[in-house]
């Protein structure tokens, strides 16, 4: 996070030693509780080597600090939602790596099972290097992804406008589906125009009008 600017370099150090010392008190009071020993450490499996095992820990430390990254550090809606997120995501690295390489993503989740159990296997370092060049590959990714303004393809509008058919020379436009040709509604479209009516006179017998009374009658639909 300090590396992005999210949080200073003094609270990156206090925030590391802090977490060091929580994980390794962590690790004693589970060997305290638990018979038969702290058996949590990480160490590689199914014939991983030590230059798969560094690789596979800097993927999958890269996805876990680059979902940190979008969800924790940069302020949008989904922020509230940052914990769910960065859960999934390391709940995704732990199902890939956890058979390959004991799915650490963190040098202290390594170190600290091997300072209460007393044994350091000669491949720890890459549980070093592994995640430290995952940090390094997230920010370079991270740094990219701004750099791009992804705050612009964002903001646009999820549903562009209908591509309505051009309508053709002697074709009359569709009642249903309107054409580009016809554009937009215009407001004196919009507004419904008052029926017209006529004046009807009435008369008695005498052959005089007794008054002209309105009749409201479509002009259209009117004939005299």
């Amino acid at each position: 996070m300090a590396l992005i600017g999210a949080i200073t370099w003094v609270r990156c150090v206090l925030l590391i030693v802090a977490q060091s010392a929580a994980t390794i008190a962590a690790s004693y009071i589970v060997c305290a509780l638990f018979n038969g020993g702290l058996n949590v450490g990480t160490e590689l499996g199914g014939g991983t080597t030590i230059a798969q095992g560094i690789v596979i820990e800097m993927f999958l430390t890269a996805q876990l600090a680059f979902t940190i990254f979008v969800l924790a550090a940069e302020e949008h809606a989904g922020t509230n939602l940052a914990p769910i997120g960065i859960g999934l995501s390391l709940f995704v690295g732990e199902l890939i790596g956890v058979f390959w390489t004991g799915g650490s993503m963190n040098p202290i989740r390594s170190l600290a099972p091997c300072i209460v159990n007393r044994s350091f296997p000669k491949y720890l370092w890459i549980y070093f290097v592994g995640p430290i060049a995952g940090v390094v590959l997230a920010v370079l990714v991270y740094k990219l992804v701004v750099a791009l303004e992804y705050e612009i393809a964002k903001d646009q509008d999820p549903m562009p406008e209908l591509i309505l058919p051009i309508a053709g020379h002697g074709r009359k436009p569709s009642s249903i589906i309107p054409m580009a040709s016809a554009g937009p509604p215009t407001p004196e479209k919009q507004v419904q125009e008052p029926a017209k009516t006529d004046k009807k006179f009435v008369s008695f017998g005498n052959g005089q009008p007794s008054g002209d009374v309105e009749n409201p009658v479509l002009h259209e639909s009117y004939m005299d």
